[in-house]
Formats: structure tokens, sequence, C-alpha cells
């Protein structure tokens, strides 16, 4: 069981639409929850996480300044989950454009670091933070650069 205090948010990070959806899905039903994502999903089951009581904020996590004008909206955060991530073209590692390649770090890397640095700065105790990427694990000569396996930076604890 997840708890997040009264007063606590639980935010989450790519939460519009897939894991990330669900995981919100699943802290709703602990205490409030508030999604930033790049738009709002189009599924039932978005518009049903909404019905009842998500809030959602339109946020580029990429950006730091995008984050923590997001936060500044927050009083205190519970709960950090950073899901957003992308696959990434399927294409040998090898060559892929360095645009894309820098995209994906982006999404997949700069995201936790944005958003676990400011809501550690804006929260009196440290929040309980999970995070994901799509970044896989695989050599360089083979394999989709976002393979799907989540092999990037997986951290659980405390956002200290």
């Amino acid at each position: 069981m997840i708890r997040t205090p009264a007063k606590r948010i639980g935010v989450m990070t790519g939460g519009a639409q897939g894991i990330g959806l669900a995981v919100a899905d699943r802290l709703l039903r602990e205490g409030p929850v508030r999604i930033w994502d790049l738009a709002p999903g189009k599924n039932e089951r978005f518009v049903s996480v909404k019905a009842r009581g998500a809030d959602f904020d339109a946020v580029d996590v990429t950006n730091a300044e995008s984050v923590r004008e997001a936060a500044d909206r927050i009083p205190e955060v519970g709960i950090l989950v950073t899901c957003a991530g992308i696959a990434g073209m399927n294409a040998p590692t090898w060559s892929c454009p360095l645009a894309e390649w820098n995209r994906m770090l982006s999404i997949n890397l700069s995201v936790k670091f944005h958003c676990a640095r400011t809501v550690r700065r804006r929260t009196a105790s440290p929040p309980a933070w999970s995070s994901t990427s799509r970044v896989g694990g695989r050599p360089i000569e083979k394999g989709p650069l976002g393979s799907g396996r989540h092999r990037g930076p997986v951290k659980k604890g405390r956002s200290e």
C-alpha cells in the first residue's frame, strides 16, 4: 500500500497513457494525483482517471523551467513517479542520428533529473520516488534504440 499523507500529492510523469496511466490510476486510490504529460490521454481509462479526481498539467518534463512552473502549483509532493519515456526510432544504435539520440536521452534521462531535483527542493521531507526508463541496454550493433526493455536508470526509494 502506498501512503500519501493528506495535503501531499502524488506526481506522475508520462501518466496520460500506458504504464504511466496505470500507475496514476493506482496512486489515485491512495490520495490526490497530478499527471504531468505533454498532452492529455485520449482513451477511456484516462477519462476515467480524470473523472475520479486526478489533475492534469500539460508539462514539458524535458524542460527544467516547465517542471519548475508545474511544481510551483503543488503544495507538497508525497510521491514522484517518473515514467515519461520513449522507445525512439527502430534502428541499430550505430545508425541513429545524433538529434534522435539526444531527444531520447532528454526524454528518458533528463526528465528524472529535472523532476527529482525540482520536487526535492520544494518539499520539506523527501518524497518517495520511483523511476523507469526506456533506454535499452544492448550491443551497439544490434537492436532498436529503445528496445522496450526498461533497463535505464531505475531507482526506488527516497529522493535524498
